[in-house]
C-alpha cells in the first residue's frame, strides 16, 4: 500500500509537462506556416524596384548580307529597316457615340466584349424624352384640328364664291325697290289731280251749302262740315304735292343702292378677301402642322437615341462612361459624347515610328514582317499602308502605318510590336517561326551593359502592364563600342526596353518602369 502511494506521488508532477508540450507544438506549426506564407507573398506585396529603361535601336550598319538588295537600275544597297510600334484599329477605332444629351442609365457591354452591328451597347435615362414626345404628339393633334377648321372655312368661302346668293339677292331686291319707288313716283301726278278734283267738288258743295243756309234749306252745322271737308282736302292736296321731291329722292337713293349692289356682285371684294384669307389661314395651319410633325419627329428621334447601338461589328476596345455619367454633345472634349470605342479584329494596323534616317527606305506597298510581343515566336505578314507627312522632331521619327495581313484573334490594339520593312524581292511566310531571327544586332548605351557577373548581359523588361514589368537577364556579345554606345548581338530585338544601371536586381523580379530622358552612354 505504501509502495503504491509513493508511485502515485512520483508520477503526479509530470502532468504539467505534457500540457506545455501540447501548446508548444501547434504554436510552432502555426508560426512556421505564417512564415512560409509571408516568404511566398513577399515578392508580390513588396514595393516594385524602379528602374530606368531605354529602347534598343536597330543597327543599320550591321545589316546582314542577305538584308541587302541590289536593283537592276542603279545597284544601290537597300538596308532592311526595323522599328518598334504598337497595334491599333485600321484605319481608326469607331466610336459608339450618343447623339443626344443625357445621363447614362446602363452600360450593356464591357471592354473586350464581342458586339454585332446594331447591338445595344448603352442606354440613357429616357423619361424626359418620353414626356417631350407625348407633348409633341399633343401639339401635333391640336395643329391638325386647327388645320381642319381652317379647311372648313376655306370650303365655305369657296362655295360662297362659286354661288354668290347674298349678292344676287341684294341686286334683285334693289331692282325691285327701284321699280316700286319709280312706280309710286309715277303715280303721284294722278294722285294730285284726283285730290285737286275732290277739292273742287268740295268747294262747290260748300257754296251750295252756304246758298241753302241763306234760303233756310241748310243748317249752320252743314255749312261748317262742308268748310272742314274743303280745308282737309286742301291739306291733302298740299301733302300729296309735297311727296313729289321725297319720292324722287327715294328713287335716286334706291338706284344708287342698286348700282352699288351690282358693282359689289361684279367685283366681289369681300368674297375675294374671305377666300384669300382662309387660304392663307390654311397655309399657316399646314405650316403649323409641319412644325408640330417636325417637333414630334425630333422628340421621337431623341427618344430613339436614348438607346446607343454599335455602328460596326467587332470588339469593345475601351469603355468611356459609367452609369450616372453625363453625356454632352458639342463640347470641347472630343470624347464627351463617346460611350465605347470599337474595332474590327480583322482590320488591324501597326503605328510605327521609323527613324528619319531610315524613312527614305520605306514606301507604300512595301512588304513587312510584324512580330507582336504577345506572340514572340510568330511572324505576321504586313504591308505599308501610308506614311504621314509630319515628322516628330523630338523623337526624330516619321510615323508609318503598316497593315497586318490576316491578324490572329489574340491580337489587340495597343499591343507592342516590332516591324521589319523588307527590301524589294523578299516576302514573309504568314505565321512563320521566329527561331531563325531571335538573335539580332542593336545599339544600346554603355550603361545598359551589365558585366558584374564576368560576362556581358543586359536586363530587358517584359510582360509590361500599367507602368510595371518583369526584368529578365539576356546574354549578349559586345561587338563594337563608340561614343558611349555599344553594338551588341544577342536575344535583344529592336524596340525592346532595356534597363540602364540595373544593379542588385534579380532575374524575374517585378520592377517599375521609368523612361530615360536622354540617350547615349551617360
Amino acid at each position: 500500500m505504501r509502495h503504491h502511494e509513493s508511485t502515485v506521488a512520483a508520477r503526479a508532477p509530470s502532468a504539467p509537462r505534457h500540457g506545455r508540450l501540447a501548446l508548444i507544438v501547434p504554436s510552432a506549426v502555426a508560426l512556421a506556416t505564417l512564415g512560409l506564407l509571408a516568404w511566398s507573398a513577399w515578392p508580390v506585396v513588396r514595393p516594385a524596384r524602379e528602374v530606368e529603361v531605354t529602347q534598343a535601336v536597330f543597327d543599320r550598319a550591321a545589316a546582314a548580307p542577305d538584308q541587302i538588295e541590289h536593283t537592276d537600275s542603279d545597284k544601290r544597297e537597300i538596308p532592311t529597316v526595323q522599328a518598334a510600334g504598337w497595334l491599333e484599329a485600321e484605319p481608326f477605332y469607331v466610336a459608339a457615340a450618343a447623339l443626344a444629351d443625357g445621363v447614362v442609365e446602363s452600360m450593356d457591354v464591357l471592354e473586350g466584349d464581342r458586339v454585332e452591328k446594331g447591338q445595344v451597347v448603352a442606354r440613357l435615362v429616357a423619361e424626359d424624352s418620353e414626356i417631350r414626345l407625348r407633348v409633341a404628339e399633343a401639339d401635333l393633334a391640336n395643329a391638325r384640328a386647327e388645320r381642319s377648321r381652317m379647311q372648313a372655312e376655306l370650303e365655305a368661302a369657296e362655295r360662297a364664291w362659286d354661288d354668290p346668293v347674298e349678292l344676287e339677292r341684294a341686286v334683285e331686291a334693289g331692282r325691285a325697290a327701284v321699280a316700286e319707288a319709280e312706280a309710286e313716283h309715277a303715280q303721284l301726278p294722278s294722285l294730285i289731280e284726283s285730290a285737286r278734283a275732290t277739292l273742287v267738288r268740295l268747294d262747290e258743295e260748300l257754296s251750295r251749302a252756304e246758298e241753302s243756309r241763306s234760303s233756310g234749306a241748310a243748317t249752320e252745322l252743314a255749312v261748317i262740315i262742308a268748310k272742314q271737308r274743303v280745308a282737309a282736302q286742301r291739306a291733302d292736296v298740299t301733302a300729296i304735292e309735297a311727296r313729289e321731291p321725297l319720292l324722287a329722292s327715294r328713287v335716286e337713293r334706291l338706284r344708287a343702292e342698286l348700282r352699288a349692289a351690282e358693282r359689289d356682285l361684279d367685283l366681289r371684294i369681300e368674297d375675294r378677301r374671305r377666300v384669300d384669307a382662309t387660304r392663307a389661314a390654311v397655309a399657316s395651319a399646314d405650316a403649323a402642322v409641319a412644325r408640330a410633325e417636325a417637333r414630334r419627329d425630333e422628340a421621337a428621334l431623341e427618344l430613339e437615341r436614348m438607346v446607343i447601338r454599335a455602328p460596326i461589328g467587332g470588339y469593345v476596345q475601351a469603355r468611356l462612361k459609367l452609369p450616372g455619367d453625363k453625356v454632352v454633345r458639342m463640347m470641347d472634349s472630343q470624347h464627351s459624347a463617346h460611350l465605347v470605342h470599337l474595332y474590327d479584329p480583322e482590320r488591324l494596323q501597326v503605328r510605327v515610328d521609323v527613324p528619319l534616317a531610315d524613312a527614305a527606305h520605306v514606301y507604300v506597298g512595301q512588304r513587312c514582317e510584324v512580330v507582336v510581343e504577345v506572340l514572340p515566336d510568330r511572324v505576321f505578314a504586313g504591308e505599308v499602308l501610308r506614311t504621314t507627312h509630319l515628322a516628330d522632331l523630338q523623337k526624330n521619327t516619321l510615323e508609318i502605318k503598316v497593315k497586318v495581313i490576316d491578324p490572329a484573334p489574340i491580337l489587340r490594339p495597343e499591343m507592342l510590336t516590332r516591324v521589319k520593312f523588307l527590301p524589294p524581292g523578299r516576302a514573309t511566310e504568314v505565321g512563320s517561326s521566329r527561331d531563325a531571327v531571335l538573335r539580332s544586332r542593336v545599339l544600346l548605351p554603355e550603361s545598359a551593359i551589365d558585366e558584374s557577373s564576368g560576362r556581358s548581359r543586359v536586363w530587358t523588361v517584359t510582360d509590361r502592364r500599367s507602368g510595371k514589368g518583369v526584368i529578365r537577364a539576356r546574354a549578349v556579345e559586345a561587338i563594337e563600342r563608340s561614343d558611349g554606345w555599344v553594338t551588341i548581338e544577342g536575344e535583344v530585338q529592336p524596340g525592346a526596353l532595356v534597363a540602364i544601371g540595373a544593379e542588385g536586381v534579380r532575374d524575374g523580379e517585378r520592377v517599375s518602369i521609368r523612361r530615360a530622358e536622354t540617350g547615349g552612354g551617360s
